[in-house]
């Protein structure tokens, strides 16, 4: 996930969120993203409301 300028992120996880790869839990954060409503292009960082 490319996060650019004007972004600010926090993430909070389980204590099991460890045991997972990267990859995953990159997967399932994009996810949550895309539920709230905010699309983004990965490669450029772009976000839309």
């Amino acid at each position: 996930m490319n996060i650019t300028e004007g972004w600010d992120v926090v993430v909070t996880a389980k204590p099991q969120s460890s045991l997972v790869a990267y990859s995953e839990l990159d997967e399932a954060i994009q996810k949550s993203i895309i539920r709230l409503g905010i699309e983004f292009t990965p490669d450029s960082g772009q976000a839309v409301l």
